[in-house]
């Protein structure tokens, strides 16, 4: 087989692999959750809070601890989360830490706090809903949110 032939080739293969790790990382399930009564402008650790999985058309409801976050001017706020390789409400459960990056090569959309546990579940959290304080937006004329992993990670758990 020829130098040119084998290139053509090599590079068919790969296009067809890449496209398929698009199609196969569509997320199959969304997470979300609520942090109510910041004092407007604080560093805090979010311990044992209630979610909700929407997956396959079933809510389910999880526990987690292990956020961190940093708010500037923001009295409380939702977060969603797509969740890519979920094959059963169980494998929510878990440590997460940092995705590397083969696990985010092929996330659609905006990403936020990508993070993943040893089953090979995905979360992409971002921040879609905050309601600012009015002191704070006045005076700062600024409104900040950042979440963030506790060095141990987020533990997920009690899902149902």
């Amino acid at each position: 087989m020829g130098y040119k032939k084998l290139l053509v080739l090599a590079l068919v293969l790969a296009f067809a692999i890449a496209a398929g790790t698009v199609w196969a990382d569509s997320p199959n399930g969304t997470i979300s959750f609520e942090v109510d009564s910041l004092p407007g402008s604080t560093d805090m650790r979010i311990s044992w809070i209630e979610g909700v999985l929407n997956f396959q058309g079933k809510p389910h409801t999880f526990k987690m601890k292990g956020l961190k976050m940093s708010v500037v001017g923001v009295r409380n706020f939702s977060a969603i989360g797509d969740v890519y390789n979920l094959k059963a409400p169980s494998d929510l459960a878990g440590t997460y830490h940092y995705a590397t990056p083969v696990g985010i090569s092929f996330l659609a959309g905006e990403r936020g706090l990508v993070i993943q546990n040893d089953k090979g579940v995905v979360i992409n959290f971002r921040v879609v809903n905050k309601r600012l304080v009015g002191m704070m937006r006045t005076i700062l004329k600024r409104e900040y949110i950042s979440l963030d992993l506790m060095p141990e990670g987020l533990t997920i758990d009690q899902v149902q």
